[in-house]
């Protein structure tokens, strides 16, 4: 019974990624084209006599579609509402000081994301706390690089490079990020 059950659910679905089932809705329409005879049979439709018309979706209003320039939104301006719920996810993670599921969560944001500089930032600052330097320093510039005019932001990951690279043993290197960091921020 129970391999009957999970052959109807892996059939449902997939007629319903194929389109062949709705579960919202009434379907495609279709023209009934079939021709009865004299008998009360059916006879198919020859295949010249069918008319593919493509379905017709019901205007959806959906909300306008903003041009996002590459920068750093705050989470409560994402648009993405998978991104939202990974970033909190994260947040949660972190604070019950389970780092790795943490970058994990951001990882995963960052599949959908790749241009938000400012996941790219709060994954160099969870790497830094994993003691994982080389790691932060590199994702601080890779957020720095889309962080275009947000000068906060890019003077953050400046301060996430001088840490980095102070743990690294390169005081020179840090100096120089350090200067860097309080130039953005005046």
């Amino acid at each position: 019974m129970a391999n009957i059950l999970k052959r109807f659910i892996y059939v449902l679905g997939l007629l319903i990624l194929t389109g062949c089932v709705s579960l919202t809705g009434p379907g495609a329409p279709v023209e009934d084209r079939s021709r009865t005879s004299g008998d009360g049979q059916t006879d198919r439709a020859e295949p010249s006599d069918v008319t593919v018309t493509p379905y017709a979706e019901e205007a959806v209003q959906e909300p306008a579609v903003i041009a996002e320039p590459k920068r750093a939104a705050p989470p409560s301006k994402r648009q993405n509402q998978a991104v939202v719920a990974l970033v909190s996810i994260s947040k949660t993670k972190e604070r019950e000081g389970q780092l790795d599921s943490a970058a994990a969560a951001l990882e995963r944001a960052l599949r959908i994301d790749p241009n938000d500089a400012l996941l790219w930032h709060q994954l160099a600052g969870l790497r830094l706390r994993q003691r994982q330097p080389g790691q932060a320093e590199s994702l601080a510039s890779k957020s720095n690089a889309l962080a275009a005019d947000n000068r906060t932001l890019q003077a953050k990951n400046w301060r996430i490079i001088e840490q980095a690279r102070r743990v690294l043993g390169d005081n020179k290197g840090a100096s120089k990020a350090a200067k860097r960091a309080k130039a953005l921020e005046s």
